[in-house]
């Protein structure tokens, strides 16, 4: 597994290389060379509010639920969020270890609840706000990749369709939370308890808590709305203003691209594909690709920068699963039997 994410991370980078030298080196670095650095600056302070409000809505969901210090959510939210842009195939690797580090402060049934509502909540917002900009710019997408939006909120609702399905019956959800503990008990001795009851009985509470879920849904949709002012802000420092309907579009196409499988970070695809976006937009393709560099700069390097530092962190603390206390304990067992 190891082998398989370098691999993929060197695909990614691969492709990132390859798209510069698509665009012309010597032109990508001239127009690098040229940014506002204060503007840059500006652009980057917005990518860190963008990650404290989704440190913000998960310490929202997890509240009342026993006491979790901003540190400690801001720790697990980054190491969640690092070590699923790190997995291949799935972006979702993060999410079980999310609920593993919660479980040592609200419980295994509350962190699993809250774990799963900020991502169903970071899937919906993202549906909600990918149909918004389907239909006010119907005719100004490209076509290659109207039709990826159209897959996009197809595909994206019949997932979320079928994960609400499956959250929403107890006899599906329970062989999920079996599996789940069955995992975790590999780490730490789990006690024994109902927990597909005390998940249900969780997820009805925080469905019935309607001024926390609009609450979190408007984090999710300002995070967004940032980082558009983020991307404004980045070709402004390359000296071209955008249109407003040309940035929007551009995110738009790096957020459906990001849930795209496979690369971690969707790292090569989303510089591809929003510049290739962009030239069809109108913006000059060396500016393009500049812009989208230094936006997945912030976006992937220093999230994924951050989210290292977090994970060390969680690690000297002890908040992390022990892979060698666990194999100890199947030999231990093997032994046994």
């Amino acid at each position: 597994m190891a082998l398989k994410k370098v691999l993929l991370f060197a695909i990614g980078v691969a492709l990132t290389i390859y798209v510069v030298g698509f665009f012309g080196l010597f032109e990508v670095l001239a127009a690098l060379a040229g940014a506002d650095l204060a503007l840059v600056g500006s652009a980057v302070l917005i990518q860190i509010a963008v990650l404290g409000l989704i440190v913000l809505r998960l310490k929202i969901l997890t509240y009342g639920w026993g006491y979790l210090s901003l540190l400690k959510t801001a720790r697990i939210t980054m190491t969640g969020m690092v070590v699923s842009m790190v997995t291949p195939i799935a972006k979702i690797g993060g999410e079980p270890l999310k609920i593993y580090m919660l479980r040592q402060n609200i419980g295994s049934a509350h962190a699993s609840v809250a774990v799963a509502v900020d991502s169903l909540m970071e899937v919906f917002s993202s549906i909600f706000v990918i149909f918004v900009v389907t239909v006010l710019f119907i005719g100004a997408i490209p076509q290659p990749f109207f039709t990826a939006f159209v897959l996009f909120l197809v595909i994206s609702g019949l997932i979320l369709g079928t994960v609400l399905k499956v959250l929403l019956t107890p006899r599906w959800m329970g062989r999920i939370i079996d599996w789940t503990v069955k995992k975790i008990s590999r780490f730490q001795e789990v006690e024994e308890k109902d927990y597909t009851k005390l998940f249900h009985d969780a997820f009805n509470t925080m469905l019935k808590d309607r001024k926390k879920l609009a609450g979190v849904f408007a984090i999710s949709i300002f995070s967004k709305i940032l980082e558009i002012i983020k991307i404004w802000i980045i070709f402004l420092a390359l000296g071209l203003a955008l249109p407003s309907q040309t940035v929007i579009i551009a995110w738009a196409i790096l957020l459906v691209l990001m849930f795209v499988p496979w690369l971690p970070g969707s790292l090569g695809l989303v510089e591809f594909g929003v510049a290739s976006a962009l030239v069809l937009l109108g913006v000059p393709g060396p500016v393009g690709a500049s812009g989208v560099l230094v936006e997945r700069f912030m976006s992937f390097w220093l999230v994924l920068l951050i989210g290292f530092l977090a994970l060390s962190s969680s690690r000297k603390m002890g908040e992390l699963p022990s892979i060698s206390k666990s194999k100890i304990k199947i030999s231990e067992k093997e032994k046994r039997s």
